[in-house]
């Protein structure tokens, strides 16, 4: 079956497999289905939020054993693990490492879109704030300047150097790190 055929699980036999009222073989064929849908989910969110997949599994995996769904750990999200190549710009990471359980059965793929253009557009807002600001100050700057410049002779003028608002931003922002 293709990853785009990978359908919903029904939420009847998800809730009888996590309060294991299933039978064992019931169980068995149960967890092939889960596993689809696992690698289906973290396929489509690489897809969407920008990641190449190499190799996951379940957090839970080690050298030793491949990871499985914990009926017991997982009751809220879904950890995975694996080797992802990153989009170089800026992307949305929230689900990164995890994601809701309740995607095994209900539809995600157009509300992760929509987080993902949300914050998008947040990170766009607050950039173009950044840049609005940082006019603001240089505008503030000029302007002063303008005035100081104006109280100046001209012997003066040829002693004094103005650094710019820019400049002092990143030395502020050095000496805070240090």
């Amino acid at each position: 079956m293709s990853s785009s055929q990978i359908s919903i699980i029904e939420t009847q036999k998800f809730n009888q497999f996590i309060s294991e009222e299933m039978t064992l073989k019931n169980a068995r064929e149960f967890q092939d289905e889960l596993n689809n849908r696992f690698q289906y989910i973290v396929n489509k969110i690489g897809e969407i939020t920008g990641f190449q997949v190499e190799w996951f599994d379940y957090h839970n995996e080690s050298e030793h054993h491949q990871g499985f769904f914990d009926s017991h750990t997982y009751k809220h999200h879904v950890q995975y693990v694996g080797a992802f190549n990153y989009e170089k710009n800026v992307r949305f990471n929230k689900y990164d490492e995890f994601f809701p359980i309740e995607w095994f059965y209900t539809p995600f793929e157009d509300n992760l879109m929509q987080e993902k253009e949300q914050f998008l557009q947040n990170y766009q807002n607050k950039q173009d704030f950044e840049r609005q600001k940082k006019l603001q100050n240089f505008e503030k700057f000029s302007q002063l300047k303008e005035q100081v410049l104006k109280k100046l002779t001209d012997e003066e003028k040829s002693i004094i150097q103005f650094t710019s608002p820019d400049v002092l931003l990143n030395k502020s922002s050095k000496n805070k790190k240090q």
